[in-house]
C-alpha cells in the first residue's frame, strides 16, 4: 500500500514523502552488531537481510544462501568486527 505523508517545515515549505508502507518496524540498533542504524542504506539492507548495511556487506552478502537459511556470525566474529569499526578513523576530514 502506498503511503503519502506531508510535513510542514518552519510554517513555509511542505515536504511530501511517499513510498510503500512497511509492516515491519525497523529497529534503532542493528540486531547483529548493535550499532545504530541511521542511514537509508541501513533501512534498505534491514528489509533485505535484517541487519545494517555494514553487517550486510561484511557477513550477509558473501554468504547470501547461508544467511537466508539462518546462519549468523559468531559472537567472536561480531566482537572482532565491532572492535575494528570502533577503532577506525572517521570517514570525513575537518578543515
Amino acid at each position: 500500500m502506498e503511503k503519502i505523508r506531508k510535513f510542514l517545515v518552519d510554517n513555509q515549505e511542505e515536504i511530501i514523502i511517499s513510498g510503500k508502507e512497511s509492516k515491519e518496524a525497523i529497529p534503532i540498533f542493528c540486531p547483529v552488531c548493535d550499532f545504530v542504524m541511521a542511514s537509508s542504506m541501513d533501512h534498505d539492507y534491514y528489509l533485505k537481510f535484517s541487519c545494517c548495511h555494514n553487517c550486510a556487506m561484511k557477513f550477509a552478502t558473501p554468504r547470501k544462501d547461508m544467511w537466508k537459511k539462518g546462519w549468523r556470525p559468531s559472537k567472536e566474529e561480531i566482537d572482532k568486527y565491532r572492535s575494528t569499526i570502533i577503532h577506525q578513523s572517521p570517514s570525513f576530514i575537518l578543515d
